[in-house]
């Protein structure tokens, strides 16, 4: 199956999304996009990502089931304080299809 992956980011501190004005908190998902030689963060339903599932890391059959049936693949990155690097924490499929 084709699938289409892109990275998405875990916010550490406040911020509000570049179109809706939406306060995005600690911990919330924004996809990081370039306009116009502008950057912006756009919260989930922005950037059309709400119809994702979220699946933890961890459960190593339920992943490998998930990317034989999903056409979507979002890597979600926290930044690690302990390693000073971001670092990829927990995975969202379309599994809707």
């Amino acid at each position: 199956m084709d699938q289409k992956e892109f990275l998405v980011f875990a916010l550490s501190k406040m911020s509000e999304c570049s179109v809706c004005k939406t306060e995005l908190y600690s911990g919330n998902i924004v996809k990081l996009e370039e306009r116009q030689g502008e950057k912006l963060a756009l919260c989930r339903k922005c950037a059309k990502l709400d119809h994702l599932e979220i699946l933890n890391r961890g459960n190593a059959k339920l992943t490998r089931l998930a990317s034989n049936y999903s056409s979507f693949k979002a890597i979600i990155l926290r930044w690690s304080r302990s390693r000073n690097a971001m670092s990829a924490r927990e995975y969202w499929w379309n599994l809707r299809q």
